[in-house]
């Protein structure tokens, strides 16, 4: 089943005066990858919810922010400490090359994103995640059902696409088939020009233009994508992740295809050649969209 790697979602959860509310989004990525942004700023709640992740998905990246609300108002200022160490750090050798002022104010302070974090001051790690948990749980079921959905309709545009390049492949191995003939005919007469002053017989000038014939012979290649296209249609009817054993197929079939193009002489032949390429390209945008 084709996946995407986009998708939004999100959950809720009530429970003892405090409300949580996850919200998740995922795009493409070569593997997998997190940014989370936690109220509770306890990392032991980022590895859980990493590990959530994981357990349902294998690559995107996933943006995770989690907001906790306990009517009770009471709550607690977090300075995040490495933000805090890494913004002096810099504001200290800017202010002794350039002569910036030095140190900044709370003001100054106050503006840098992610420092302050206000938090629940009666909630803990322990208590907060079985609601986190249960938010994060309908986020994510939101974001699968997103991804599958796009997923769907990427592979119909595959499908269809792989389609095209079918009838293609059929229209370049009738155009080669057709034109054997003539071809080797061709070739007999080159060599027959070139060799005008040299005795040669019938048989050795046929054996000469059936070898350069055979060079331009593609039927080769042609049972290689038929192939490769029969085994893109089986995995694209395969459960679970596609998208990097397609990228892979798309690259074996776009070498296929340049080599039909660089051994051919017939320009019919060509211009399909660049139908094909235009296709896989399209394919390719398609294909990195998916798990």
């Amino acid at each position: 089943m084709a996946v995407s790697m986009t998708g939004y979602g999100r959950g809720s959860k009530e429970n003892n005066g405090a409300s949580v509310t996850v919200e998740a989004k995922s795009v493409n990525h070569k593997y997998i990858d997190f940014n989370i942004k936690n109220s509770d700023r306890d990392y032991r709640i980022d590895d859980n919810i990493r590990k959530a992740v994981k357990a349902r998905f294998s690559r995107g990246f996933f943006d995770i922010s989690v907001s906790i609300v306990s009517e009770s108002g009471a709550c607690k200022v977090v300075v995040n400490e490495d933000l805090l160490k890494g913004y002096m750090e810099a504001a200290d050798s800017l202010s002794k090359q350039y002569g910036i002022k030095y140190p900044p104010s709370f003001g100054e302070l106050f503006q840098v994103k992610d420092l302050f974090t206000a938090q629940d001051a009666e909630w803990s790690a322990d208590e907060a995640w079985p609601l986190i948990e249960e938010a994060l749980g309908g986020a994510l079921d939101h974001l699968a059902e997103m991804r599958k959905i796009e997923g769907s309709q990427i592979l119909a545009d595959i499908r269809r696409r792989f389609d095209v390049i079918e009838s293609l492949i059929k229209d370049i191995s009738e155009a080669s088939e057709n034109s054997k003939s003539e071809r080797f005919a061709s070739l007999k007469k080159r060599i027959e020009k070139l060799t005008q002053d040299v005795e040669l017989d019938e048989s050795r000038i046929a054996q000469e233009a059936a070898a350069l014939a055979d060079r331009s012979d593609i039927s080769e290649e042609i049972t290689r994508l038929v192939s490769h296209l029969k085994q893109a249609s089986g995995m694209m009817n395969e459960e679970g992740p596609m998208g990097r054993k397609l990228e892979f197929l798309l690259q074996e079939i776009n070498r296929e295809t340049n080599t039909v193009g660089s051994k051919t002489p017939l320009a019919d032949i060509t211009n399909i050649v660049v139908d094909i390429k235009s296709e896989l390209e399209k394919i390719r945008e398609q294909a990195q969209n998916l798990e």
